[in-house]
């Protein structure tokens, strides 16, 4: 996945209840979801202030469900991110 690249070597990945460290981990996690079937002009994104973002997706026209995702920046790499993962998935 090329976006690992844009992670900390320690991120955090937050699904529901579940919390995932680390980019190989949170690599692993996040091919299981539907983010990765998206590309740059299928998303839109939200600057919450300069160091955190809220990407927002919706159907690919495939019935499947959007949703959203936050993230949390330190250093120019992703540190942090919450998932919500739609029903069903």
């Amino acid at each position: 996945m090329a976006a690992l690249g844009l992670y900390a070597p320690d991120a955090l990945l937050h699904v529901g209840d579940e919390t995932v460290t680390g980019r190989e981990h949170v690599a692993r996690r996040l091919e299981e979801g539907p983010l990765v079937r998206f590309g740059p002009h299928d998303v839109e994104v939200l600057d919450e202030g300069g160091t955190a973002a809220v990407i927002r997706w919706g159907s690919l026209g495939d019935g499947g469900p959007g949703g959203s995702t936050r993230i949390r920046v330190e250093h120019g790499e992703i540190a942090e991110q919450w998932l919500e993962e739609p029903t069903g998935l």
